[in-house]
């Protein structure tokens, strides 16, 4: 079933109640070079975390006058509490989380597009895995299964809610709860639960290890759905324009960069996010769209609605902040 009262969401909002006013401004560095603006930047594990690595690596944020720093986060509630208090300026979210945060008005928007889904819906880079020897062999056999995504409410629930039901499973037999991304595989393994919602690299690491996926949900959702996303605050996005529109096309870069090497993006995923050389040669790599999708999250609202995680579909004109 669908919990509108997660805890998450709860503290996030009283978060966003008590420091909404407060302005976040870039953190001053003794050590960092005069000419450059240090920020800090919280994403999800894995990919997301990886990819901002990367461009910081190729020196791209550098290049637009940023001297970037990036730590991980569970998901999106944590994500934007940290931005709220200013102790980040960027994090990435996904699109349910952050449709959830401006219905309740939580002063947050898009800067850029993150990870996005492929096109082919037996192979991309975000599915519900089960362990080996699952009796569940498709995704009918979930009915009446608990499923875990990172976060109540996510990107992961809500398009796994979506996809089952076009199998005939409707929301109202599955049962949900929350688990960290890395500690997926281990929760099948004791039979804690019957399927995990993962992601590249998580995804590979687990077929290697004789995991099965039962559905892909990007591409079942559509082609190229847009999943993650990055954001600030409206109060920096006010104070900090300059800043915003230098993270905006270190980030564009690190996008297009990543499509066009692939094979070299993979190569450092190996350091940069301790992936063994063989899963980082196999892992499905996420589509970096030059701009956000927004059919997805117009779309993504009303599939809330339809699924009662929002009473209405929000408008999503005011979602997004100025193109550099």
């Amino acid at each position: 079933m669908v919990d509108r009262r997660s805890l998450n969401w709860r503290g996030l909002l009283f978060v966003a109640a008590s420091i909404v006013q407060l302005a976040s401004a870039p953190v001053a560095s003794a050590q960092a070079p005069a000419a450059l603006t240090k920020i800090r930047v919280a994403e999800t594990p894995g990919l997301p975390t990886a990819f901002i690595k990367f461009g910081i690596q190729k020196g791209f944020f550098k290049d637009e006058g940023l001297d970037a720093q990036v730590m991980s986060m569970p998901g999106g509630a944590q994500e934007v509490a940290a931005a709220l208090s200013g102790d980040v300026q960027f994090t990435g979210g996904d699109v349910v989380a952050f449709t959830i945060f401006r219905s309740h008005h939580v002063p947050v928007v898009i800067v850029s597009p993150g990870t996005a889904g492929s096109t082919d819906i037996h192979d991309d880079y975000a599915a519900l895995i089960v362990p080996p020897n699952s009796p569940v062999k498709k995704p009918q056999d979930l009915a009446g299964k608990l499923i875990s995504t990172n976060e109540l409410n996510n990107i992961g629930m809500v398009l796994s809610l979506a996809a089952l039901e076009k199998y005939g499973v409707a929301p109202s037999q599955t049962h949900w709860a929350e688990m960290p991304l890395p500690d997926v595989m281990a929760a099948l393994q004791s039979g804690q639960i019957a399927a995990g919602y993962v992601v590249e690299p998580f995804l590979s690491i687990a077929k290697a290890a004789g995991f099965h996926a039962v559905l892909y949900l990007a591409a079942e959702y559509g082609p190229h759905t847009q999943i993650g996303i990055s954001l600030t605050t409206e109060s920096f996005l006010a104070s900090n324009p300059k800043a915003v529109a230098a993270f905006q096309r270190a980030h564009q870069h690190t996008a297009e960069y990543v499509m066009a090497h692939p094979d070299e993006y993979r190569a450092a995923l190996v350091k940069i996010a301790g992936i063994k050389p063989a899963i980082a040669a196999k892992i499905h790599l996420p589509v970096y769209l030059p701009e956000v999708n927004r059919e997805t999250l117009t779309r993504v609202g009303q599939t809330m609605v339809k699924l009662g995680v929002l009473d209405k579909a929000p408008d999503t004109k005011s979602f997004y902040a100025p193109a550099p």
